[in-house]
């Protein structure tokens, strides 16, 4: 069964829908806020691979109450560093033992709209765990590489998501998500992002290639 960019917008559309339609949405909403550290990298196609870097996530959200406290819908809105490692996937090859590739990496900045089912499961010693699945949209903002921190882009301050030689600036996928929040609201979550949008340059040397975000994480948060 394949599911194209026009079925996800639709499953998107119908979550966020049912969230502001919700009559839980007008009652006691929860709120809350959290940071962390993304480990990112891209799947690719042709047996190419890329290595994770380090960036750097902070959002915030709202929690809708779907059925108690056991489960909600939580929207939100987050800056999302993602990225990757190691050069030959992105010079196509060239010499996969030149050891400047393995300097090479991408830095970009997303902005993210996740839409997460979270189920929640109290335990005794206070507070609960829950867990947490749905989609994103992300919308390419800024990016930029390098080799052994020397910017190799003609522009000097980045490139520009959409060009036929930079990457594609629309992503969607799925998120993952699991934690633990204490009574006082202190949360912490472990999370991966599934990049579903191909976000290879459309150029002549990128017709068959794929390029896919790939992100996990951990953050710190604290819900009101």
């Amino acid at each position: 069964m394949h599911f194209s960019k026009k079925d996800f917008f639709r499953l998107f559309l119908a979550i966020a829908a049912f969230a502001l339609g919700s009559p839980a949405f007008a009652q006691e909403l929860g709120y809350g806020f959290r940071a962390g550290v993304n480990f990112p990298s891209y799947s690719l196609s042709n047996n190419f691979s890329a290595g994770s870097t380090v960036n750097f996530q902070v959002g915030a959200f709202v929690d809708v109450p779907l059925v108690g406290d056991f489960l909600s819908l939580q929207p939100g809105l987050s800056l999302q560093g993602k990225g990757a490692a190691g050069g030959e996937w992105f010079f196509n090859a060239g010499e996969p033992n030149d050891p400047a590739l393995d300097d090479f990496k991408q830095n970009t900045m997303w902005l993210d709209i996740p839409v997460n089912v979270v189920g929640k499961l109290q335990i005794p010693a206070g507070g609960f765990v829950f867990a947490g699945l749905g989609p994103y949209l992300g919308f390419g903002l800024s990016g930029k590489n390098t080799i052994d921190g020397e910017e190799i882009t003609e522009q000097g301050s980045g490139f520009k998501f959409g060009r036929d030689d930079s990457l594609r600036g629309l992503d969607y996928g799925v998120n993952f998500s699991l934690g633990y929040q204490l009574p006082l609201g202190v949360h912490l979550v472990g999370g991966y992002g599934l990049g579903l949008a191909n976000l290879a340059p459309r150029n002549e040397f990128n017709y068959n290639h794929t390029q896919k975000n790939s992100v996990w994480s951990i953050s710190l948060g604290y819900s009101l």
